[in-house]
């Protein structure tokens, strides 16, 4: 089970949390969990990093690139699936 982050509802997050949550995330990309927002920006972002970091992608948003999003999309068994 991986872990479950939710600051939902808690006025004293605000954006600059996120954006702290948000930058954890990004350097540490081993770790999995979920993080539930009451931003839906930012619940989108947590979900595509969180979710780019469990299949070995994370590098991608990190720093994205032409490349790496071709190589990315070349790799997809199924280009129409929900999270790509």
């Amino acid at each position: 089970l991986s872990p479950i982050v939710d600051i939902r509802q808690n006025p004293n997050i605000g954006e600059d949390g996120y954006n702290s949550i948000l930058e954890a995330l990004e350097h540490n990309h081993g770790l999995w969990c979920s993080v539930m927002v009451d931003s839906h920006r930012f619940q989108g972002l947590f979900n595509l990093l969180i979710e780019l970091n469990q299949a070995g992608r994370g590098d991608l948003l990190r720093s994205p690139s032409l490349a790496k999003l071709g190589t990315f999309m070349g790799e997809l068994h199924d280009p129409t699936a929900l999270w790509f």
